[in-house]
């Protein structure tokens, strides 16, 4: 179950033992970001709380946080998870076998 929540792109954050691709593939981020600026669409980003006042972490939709940020958008529209943070890394790597 998850719900969803404005975030400033920039404030997210990556922690590498949670996430499978740390290095992101910048030629795929500047296509999504001339893509956003045509319009187009993509999945919300999913994040999970890290602490009750702790940063989101990103668990999948890197690629398009930070073509979002590429293009100064303010705020953009994450999923939320409320997986406990041992299931953290199984989350995201099956939501990353594409």
């Amino acid at each position: 179950m998850s719900n969803t929540i404005k975030l400033d792109p920039k404030s997210i954050v990556l922690i590498p033992e949670f996430y499978p691709r740390y290095q992101p593939d910048w030629l795929t981020v500047y296509q999504y970001a001339d893509a956003m600026k045509a319009g187009a669409r993509f999945p919300n980003p999913l994040v999970v709380r890290d602490g009750a006042d702790g940063p989101y972490v990103i668990l999948d939709g890197n690629h398009t946080r930070l073509a979002y940020a590429k293009i100064s958008a303010k705020q953009i529209v994450c999923d939320v998870s409320h997986e406990p943070k041992e299931r953290w890394l199984e989350v995201s790597i099956r939501r990353n076998q594409h």
